[in-house]
């Protein structure tokens, strides 16, 4: 995939997402007040079969069930705004034996439901005492689409470090 830049319809992009996201009518796998539409990142990029898209991703809040590296990641046709491509959704969370638990889904399938050997870290303690080089959020590698390699490596930081 091509290197993201920032989109000419980020201003409508963000109007449409949130309103879709506020309405209902996106609907998310995860729990749609824990969103932070403060933080939302709109970049363009082409995929893989060279056609150019508007990505919109959405973060999760730190104070929710979900690691703040969770997102929802919405693809429009830069030619229309209000009609969304394909949605891409990553929950990083707790699972039941304190190690992270990865979900993955697509258009609201699951397409991914692991729990790591990673002990899990909230979001706050992995932002505080993350070792590991910062990640650009505009980076489609943090919106869902890809490997978490960047995501996942952090995590593992913290953890060397002795966080927790």
């Amino acid at each position: 995939m091509a290197d993201a830049t920032t989109s000419p319809n980020e201003a409508p992009l963000i109007r449409s997402i949130e309103e879709k996201l506020t309405s209902g009518t996106l609907p998310t796998e995860g729990s749609p007040d824990q969103l932070n539409l403060a933080q939302v990142k709109v970049t363009t990029a082409q995929n893989e079969e060279g056609k150019e898209l508007d990505f919109v991703t959405v973060p999760y809040k730190n104070d929710g069930d979900y690691n703040y590296q969770s997102n929802v990641t919405v693809a429009f046709d830069p030619s229309d705004t209000d009609a969304p491509v394909t949605r891409s959704e990553t929950l990083y969370s707790e699972s039941r034996d304190g190690k992270f638990k990865v979900e993955v889904f697509q258009n609201g399938k699951k397409v991914k439901d692991e729990t790591t050997d990673v002990d899990y870290v909230d979001g706050e303690t992995l932002e505080a005492h993350s070792t590991a080089p910062v990640a650009d959020p505009n980076s489609l590698e943090l919106q869902g689409w890809g490997t978490k390699v960047a995501c996942i490596g952090a995590i593992r930081g913290v953890n060397a470090t002795g966080a927790g």
